[in-house]
């Protein structure tokens, strides 16, 4: 990984069973990422017509064949 921002210092990042050493870049950019992930999750769970993708859809089609 390639970054002008941070230097070669490693940090200690505890795992499941023993603390590792990695660099600072690394944890900066997971870091990052996880945010984004969470982001993505949330934002699956709705849609542009502000019907959620669970319940709400098969009520809304309901209404649409009853006109």
């Amino acid at each position: 990984m390639l970054t002008t921002k941070h230097k070669l210092n490693f940090v200690e990042v505890s795992g499941r069973t023993e603390v590792k050493k990695k660099p600072e870049a690394t944890v900066a950019y997971n870091n990052a990422k996880s945010f984004i992930d969470i982001s993505d999750q949330l934002s699956s769970y709705s849609t542009s017509d502000g019907v959620s993708n669970g319940t709400g859809r098969w009520l809304l089609s309901y209404l649409l064949e009853q006109e």
